[in-house]
C-alpha cells in the first residue's frame, strides 16, 4: 500500500510541475513580447499580422515587379599570378 502512495505521489507532483511549468513559461513569453514590442517600437505590431502590407498611399501595388541593373564591376584580379588547376576527386575504395 506504501508503494502505491509513492506512486501516485510522484504523478501528482510531475502534474503539479508541468501545471506550473506552463503557466510560468506563459508568463516569462509575455514579458519577453512586452519587451520586444516596447524595444522596437512596435514595429512589429498591426502590418505584421497583415502579412506586411502597407496602407500608405505611395504604396505600390501588389504584384508590381521593378527591375534594376545595377553597374558592372570589372573583377580586379591579376592575370598573371597563379595557374588553373583542374581538380578531380578520387575515391579510394
Amino acid at each position: 500500500m506504501r508503494f502505491l502512495e509513492v506512486i501516485l505521489i510522484i504523478i501528482l507532483a510531475f502534474w503539479l510541475l508541468g501545471v506550473i511549468g506552463r503557466w510560468l513559461l506563459r508568463l516569462w513569453l509575455m514579458r519577453k513580447q512586452r519587451e520586444f514590442a516596447e524595444r522596437f517600437g512596435g514595429q512589429f505590431g498591426s502590418n505584421a499580422q497583415a502579412g506586411g502590407h502597407s496602407n500608405e498611399p505611395n504604396a505600390r501595388p501588389e504584384g508590381d515587379v521593378d527591375v534594376r541593373q545595377t553597374a558592372r564591376i570589372e573583377k580586379k584580379v591579376n592575370r598573371n599570378v597563379g595557374d588553373y588547376v583542374e581538380f578531380e576527386e578520387e575515391i579510394d575504395d
